[in-house]
């Protein structure tokens, strides 16, 4: 797992705050251009080929980061005019994920390697183990024919000096439903009719091509206009600040939000009305009941698992039934729901009690 404290992850963050700062500013449309060059700078050291195409990834990036998708850029467009769709729609777009090619490493296809550590021992189990006879030995080191290999790791797990490894693609990797696929350019591109949101392609990929397009834009800009904004936060959220009871509240609501509720009170209701269906479920003779609490998993049953659809609770999650009290409380109020996860993105845009969905 690629630790989250990485360079992919800190630009992000870092545009986030920039325009976070020029929207409460308001000046968002006429500074966002500069966010480039300002991360950019001139004289700096480029971590692609030149400064000028870094600034063009950064570009796309904030497009990302104001919840535009980066696969309808348009290079003669300045990045005012998408801060200004995005203060102007009335609900987030489809899909969640953007990929951006210009930063996608168009990594070659998954595949093994041997290196400098084999030592063309005796034993040879790599190639004895091969059940394709793709291993030789050249040259005092074992040497893999791609053309017969399968990919199957045998080689890898029987070799006793470690010579062999893995040369993954990451976000392909990751993805545990094969979602991810290379195009005819050697470029990622998701297929939505197998995604199930997980977010694992976008936290795995080093390069930073996988991203989601923020909501942030759209909530900062209903507190500004002055409407009860409610924020909804996971308990894994108050979990990751080292933070006295209720500083975490009070923090949110001196961000803007009119009001704050922690999530577990909606597991709470989920807990109480999962218990009572199991039991009613277990007296009709049914085998088994599964979770309807996270929906990557709800979404990866239905489109990869169809037999266990029946299996998963009728229960709607803690974010759902939180949602539902803070309509209930003020039924103008815009409901935020703060969390980890993608995949609540998603659930968020099929639930009638969230509005927006803020992803740490």
């Amino acid at each position: 797992m690629l630790n989250i404290n990485n360079n992919a992850a800190q630009i992000k963050r870092e545009i986030l705050v920039r325009i976070a700062k020029l929207q409460l500013q308001g000046k968002l449309e006429e500074g966002v251009h500069y966010i480039p060059r300002e991360m950019a700078p001139k004289g700096s050291e480029p971590l692609g080929c030149c400064i000028y195409h870094d600034r063009e990834i950064l570009r796309m990036r904030v497009m990302a980061r104001l919840g535009c998708s980066v696969e309808e850029y348009d290079d003669s467009k300045k990045l005012a005019e998408y801060a200004k769709e995005a203060m102007d729609r009335d609900a987030p777009t489809w899909p969640m994920l953007t990929v951006l090619d210009e930063a996608c490493n168009a990594c070659v296809k998954s595949h093994y390697m041997v290196t400098n550590a084999c030592q063309a021992c005796l034993a040879r189990p790599c190639m004895t183990n091969c059940g394709k006879k793709a291993i030789s030995i050249e040259r005092g080191r074992a040497r893999i024919e791609e053309e017969k290999c399968v990919n199957c790791g045998i080689c890898m797990q029987n070799c006793p000096y470690h010579a062999i490894i893995k040369i993954p693609v990451p976000c392909e990797e990751a993805c545990p439903v094969g979602a991810i696929s290379k195009d005819e350019n050697g470029k990622e591109r998701i297929d939505y009719h197998k995604c199930i949101f997980c977010g694992n392609c976008m936290r795995e990929c080093p390069f930073g091509a996988m991203m989601d397009k923020s909501q942030l834009v759209d909530v900062i800009k209903h507190i500004m206009s002055g409407k009860k904004v409610v924020a909804m936060y996971a308990p894994a959220i108050a979990a990751q600040f080292r933070a006295a009871p209720g500083q975490l509240e009070s923090a949110l609501v001196k961000s803007g939000f009119s009001r704050v509720w922690e999530v577990a009170i909606g597991a709470d209701i989920t807990a109480d009305k999962e218990a009572v269906e199991f039991e009613e479920r277990m007296k009709e003779g049914h085998k088994m009941m599964t979770t309807s609490c996270c929906s990557a998993y709800v979404r990866a049953v239905k489109k990869h698992v169809p037999a266990l659809v029946p299996c998963i609770s009728d229960t709607r999650s803690p974010m759902h039934y939180t949602g539902e009290l803070a309509k209930k409380a003020d039924p103008d109020c815009i409901s935020v729901f703060i969390g980890p996860c993608l995949a609540k993105r998603r659930e968020g845009l099929d639930d009638e009690f969230i509005d927006y969905v803020l992803k740490k």
